[in-house]
């Protein structure tokens, strides 16, 4: 049970929603007799840094309002601390909020962070020419990459999922669909055009590439896009919207415990939903490395 926590919070995320947001949460947590301190992140990877301390300084959990981003900072900030994270959503996809069913209500969010239990996830660590970053849905490399790259290079402010519209319709236009060659727990490598490592069934907020994967199986699962085509992206969006791309004939899943991504030139990374360098790629399972306050009853 957690009686003293540390609220991280983004303030651009969600349009204000955030802070809003963070003052519910920190006003109903202590109306329930707990003390909530609030920090307001200032620049990208602030939150992790603020979370690094969370442990020596006598807080039972950190907090993270925001999107996935948040959660991926506090998480990497929390890294041997020992901590659960508690999750206010108030992102754009907010991908572990959906896999695990939280609640969006801040109030709500205060019960479970008060009184609810702490489910063990497993993270993926991923390994570029950027460093080495923890995750909780998903690294990619490729077109999404390009993707998350060209909104960040972009972004001035908020973002919601009308955001996504302009950098994927112009990464669609110039992706010259690289040559990947993606190995999984050391075998032979399989070639791809795009691939993206899953942690969760949930991506982006809205699809699925993986039906089957989920944060507690003690493995990762690959989605291989080997398609040299444009039109053939508009129909992996119809199938990760339906839940279908396993079935496509030029898409295939690998399950394995680490990966290893590479091509012939430079591509680039997305880790949750971030710019993180770019190949080669290394990806791990690390088994029930991250802690979630969760509601008390359920799986």
């Amino acid at each position: 049970m957690a009686r003293r926590v540390l609220v991280v919070v983004n303030p651009i995320s969600g349009r204000g929603r955030s802070l809003r947001a963070a003052e519910r949460f920190a006003a109903a947590f202590e109306g329930a007799g707990g003390r909530a301190e609030v920090h307001r992140t200032a620049a990208a990877g602030d939150g992790g840094r603020r979370a690094a301390g969370a442990g020596a300084e006598g807080f039972d959990a950190v907090v993270a309002v925001g999107g996935d981003g948040t959660v991926t900072e506090v998480l990497n900030g929390l890294e041997g601390a020992g901590l659960p994270v508690g999750i206010v959503p108030t992102g754009t996809a907010n991908v572990v909020a959906r896999e695990l069913r939280l609640p969006f209500d801040a109030r709500e969010a205060s019960r479970i962070v008060a009184g609810g239990r702490e489910r063990p996830l497993d993270a993926g660590e991923a390994r570029t020419t950027a460093g080495t970053r923890r995750f909780l849905c998903c690294a990619g490399a490729g077109l999404d990459g390009e993707v998350v790259k060209a909104i960040a290079e972009g972004r001035t402010g908020a973002l919601g999922f009308r955001g996504w519209v302009g950098p994927i319709l112009r990464s669609i236009a110039r992706y010259d669909f690289p040559a990947i060659r993606v190995s999984a727990d050391g075998g032979p490598p399989v070639p791809a055009t795009t691939v993206v490592v899953c942690n969760t069934a949930n991506w982006g907020g809205l699809f699925s590439l993986v039906p089957s994967a989920a944060p507690g199986d003690g493995v990762l699962d690959a989605c291989l896009f080997e398609g040299t085509r444009r039109r053939s992206l508009f129909r992996y969006t119809w199938g990760a919207w339906r839940g279908t791309l396993p079935g496509h004939r030029d898409v295939r899943t690998v399950r394995g415990r680490s990966f290893r991504i590479e091509a012939d030139r430079p591509v680039a990374v997305e880790v949750d939903g971030d710019p993180f360098g770019t190949t080669p790629l290394e990806v791990r399972v690390l088994p029930g490395a991250a802690r979630v306050l969760v509601p008390g009853e359920g799986p």
